[in-house]
């Protein structure tokens, strides 16, 4: 009734939760300005709003529960999930029941599956999904996978920072490496589905 909430990059250049005022004063500003994105998000109706983010680190991303006053300003944030290179939570959005949020999370060590937490109380979160039902391909193909090593350049004009992931074979008998380039917040590398560097030919140098 006090404030309507949206997504916007417009304020700063990075996506970011927003919210404009009802009381004709036309202010707009962002939740959390930051230099980082809010990549999906969803409101409970009442006071908790659940961002998909990368503000742990770029290259990754988490999942917080940020407390909202009744005109929409910030009264705590709480992680629920800490991003990093190697973890991808939230990816394709959340959804709420009348007691937990659901995500989908990954990393190298286990397959997209589907985690929940309370939405009150102390956060324990759990995995709900089966992975060999959900991912029965994984387990033949789980000692193939590698972490990535997050790395960063130069675009070619000097303008942007580029982020990336090497992808290095753990295998004496494969040469090179690949190189990921993730495109952006939106397109995070996820790890559990790749093995593209056990996919590279032995004893063959490649580089892409």
């Amino acid at each position: 009734e006090h404030a309507v909430l949206f997504g916007t990059e417009v304020l700063s250049g990075w996506l970011h939760v927003s919210r404009a005022r009802l009381d004709g004063s036309l202010e707009v500003e962002e939740l959390r300005p930051s230099p980082c994105e809010d990549r999906s998000w969803i409101f409970d109706g009442n006071s908790s709003l659940y961002i998909s983010h990368n503000c742990d680190d770029i290259d990754g991303r988490g999942i917080q529960r940020m407390q909202l006053h009744q005109n929409g300003t910030v009264r705590s944030i709480e992680s629920l999930v800490e991003g990093s290179p190697h973890v991808v939570a939230g990816m394709g959005g959340m959804a709420l029941s009348n007691r937990y949020v659901a995500w989908l999370e990954s990393s190298p060590s286990s397959p997209s599956g589907v985690r929940v937490a309370p939405r009150s109380g102390d956060v324990r979160i759990r995995q709900i999904s089966d992975d060999k039902l959900s991912a029965p391909l994984w387990f033949r193909t789980k000692k193939r996978l590698v972490r990535p090593i997050p790395i960063t350049f130069d675009s070619e004009d000097g303008a942007f920072t580029l982020h990336g992931q090497i992808f290095e074979p753990d295998s004496k008998n494969v040469s090179g490496s690949v190189v990921y380039t993730h495109g952006g917040t939106h397109a995070h590398s996820l790890v559990s589905l790749l093995s593209l560097a056990s996919s590279i030919r032995p004893k063959r140098d490649a580089y892409i």
